[in-house]
């Protein structure tokens, strides 16, 4: 009997590894983007983690990725039926429920989290990329996640974000200087610093002049951010420094090829130096992008969610 029972013991333990070693390996071929690699992965698997947050988690995922929103939002509700607590659930699910058009749902799941974990600040970010095109709510949710978490440097560029997109030059340039007091490592500090400083300052020599400093840097810190060259392309054309400007707009299209702005203004670029061949050229590869953008524009879906207990 003694035999036999650990014989039990050693066949559960070897099946246990074989589920652990599937996920392991599903959520190795999800970071890759091997979506359809990662459902068959985990397939066989059905029965046996049906009980598992990680199993429905992962299965949400590979599932949007594959273009299957109705089942992934299925797989991520099951993922939070058994954990209701893991952020990580919410946030997937709020993903794919933008990817397709339903925002009002993203939020609305975001929000009722938001209030469920009151001291998650990771949710309240979340929420306020997600509800970007709603400032209002998404600096309400940037400012109490930085409420919640004084140190949470993702809460002050979410919030330099909103700041950005609503051209409050003063505000961003504020909470720039917040987030660099609290790391003047952070590259993302000194892009909005110099984003915001460019703003006000115009053609400004001085303010310019700073805006500029402060976006060298960013390319210092992190030599691979593309915004950071189009911020100073962009600065420099305007200040009528048009080889200079080509150098960091190039430099911006070779680091993100499909930079659809970058190239728009490249195309002014070249149409200033009288160069036709290279001004015809960028911007039909604007248009080309534009469309493709439109293109693979997601379908909305109707969506009713329910949420756990």
């Amino acid at each position: 009997m003694r035999l036999a029972g650990l014989i039990v013991f050693w066949c559960a333990l070897s099946q246990a590894g074989e589920e652990r070693r599937a996920l392991a390996a599903a959520g190795g071929l999800v970071d890759q983007g091997d979506y359809q690699g990662a459902l068959r992965t985990l397939a066989p698997f059905e029965e046996k983690l049906k009980g598992a947050a990680e199993y429905h988690g992962l299965l949400g995922v590979a599932r949007a990725g594959a273009g299957d929103p109705a089942g992934a939002i299925a797989s991520l509700q099951a993922a939070l039926r058994i954990e209701p607590a893991n952020e990580n659930y919410y946030m997937d699910l709020a993903r794919v429920l933008g990817d397709y058009d339903a925002h009002e749902a993203s939020i609305g799941l975001l929000e009722w989290a938001a209030a469920r974990y009151p001291k998650s600040a990771r949710l309240r970010v979340a929420l306020a990329f997600i509800a970007a095109g709603r400032m209002q709510a998404a600096r309400a949710a940037a400012e109490q996640a930085i409420a919640v978490d004084p140190a949470l440097e993702t809460g002050y560029s979410t919030l330099a974000m909103v700041y950005e997109d609503e051209k409050d030059w003063p505000a961003l340039v504020e909470v720039a200087g917040r987030l660099r007091k609290l790391n003047a490592g952070n590259f993302l500090a000194w892009y909005y610093l110099g984003v915001g400083q460019a703003g006000q300052a115009g053609l400004e020599a001085t303010g310019a002049a700073e805006a500029e400093r402060a976006l060298r840097r960013v390319i210092r810190l992190n030599p691979g951010f593309p915004p950071a060259y189009f911020q100073l392309g962009k600065l420099l054309l305007e200040r009528g420094e048009t080889a200079g400007a080509i150098r960091r707009l190039s430099r911006a299209v070779e680091l993100k090829p499909d930079y659809a702005e970058a190239h728009f203004l490249l195309a002014r670029a070249f149409r200033k130096t009288g160069d036709a061949g290279r001004w015809q050229e960028e911007l039909e590869i604007h248009r080309k992008l534009l469309a493709e953008e439109q293109a693979r524009k997601r379908p909305h879906i109707e969506v009713q969610l329910a949420l756990p207990e």
